[in-house]
């Protein structure tokens, strides 16, 4: 597995996939459509290679585990459109500014999904060490 296959976001073959598909000016509601498809290839090209997830160790207990790639998000959709040439950094920027605001909106997070409660980062929890066993 060659260095940094682990931690990758965005394989070339999805790149490909993303420059074939994308559109200018596409709704939002086709951006967040692309996510799943992104999020399964990566899985499957992951798989296909044997690349494991990066391991991670815990700031509270030190153990070590396997970590677990974020899905992909819009933003970084947006990022990965302006870093491989398909759209050039001025759009990229109107593009994330007209998402910001669309997502303020419809109150959704980062993937395109409604929010359970104003604010609440969905799928997202942080889970703290247990304070009542020290």
């Amino acid at each position: 597995m060659p260095s940094g296959d682990a931690q990758r976001a965005w394989f070339p073959e999805m790149v490909e996939v993303l420059r074939n598909t994308w559109r200018a000016s596409p709704s939002w509601e086709q951006v967040i459509a692309l996510l799943p498809r992104f999020d399964e290839q990566r899985a499957r090209i992951q798989a296909a290679r044997n690349i494991r997830p990066p391991l991670v160790k815990c700031r509270y207990c030190g153990s070590r585990s396997r970590s677990e790639l974020p899905k992909v998000s819009v933003r970084s959709l947006l990022f990965a459109l302006e870093k491989n040439g398909i759209v050039p950094p001025d759009e990229r920027k109107r593009l994330e500014s007209d998402w910001f605001r669309y997502q303020k909106k419809n109150e959704l997070d980062a993937w395109g999904n409604k929010q359970s409660a104003p604010g609440e980062r969905a799928g997202r929890k942080r889970v703290l060490p247990d304070e009542s066993a020290s």
